[in-house]
């Protein structure tokens, strides 16, 4: 068992409409964006979600990945990547402490 010291979960969402409202072909950017990810990170989950911005719903995936403090700069990166690639306006990046987590 492996113990990650002072875990992070981190998430990064990633809508599928570009910010000028065109529709992303949802199978292609799911594989290009875990690809993007892969690059930085050795796991991670990857889920499918229906995101709400500026009053437009659009499909999204939402990345999910554990790490530590000292990732933070890693994942934004990651997610400037994602931004840029999928020709979004903004993408979400969020952090949250966990109480532990560990590899069995």
């Amino acid at each position: 068992m492996t113990t990650i010291d002072n875990p992070i979960e981190y998430r990064i969402f990633l809508g599928m409409v570009t910010k000028d409202l065109t529709p992303l072909d949802l199978p292609f950017a799911k594989v290009k964006a875990s690809v993007i990810v892969g690059e930085a990170f050795e796991g991670f989950t990857v889920t499918d979600g229906e995101g709400h911005w500026q009053g437009a719903s659009e499909n999204s995936y939402i990345f999910e990945i554990v790490g530590s403090v000292a990732d933070r700069e890693k994942v934004c990166s990651v997610a400037g990547k994602l931004r840029d690639e999928f020709k979004q306006q903004a993408v979400l990046v969020t952090e949250q402490e966990l109480k532990g987590a560990s590899l069995i």
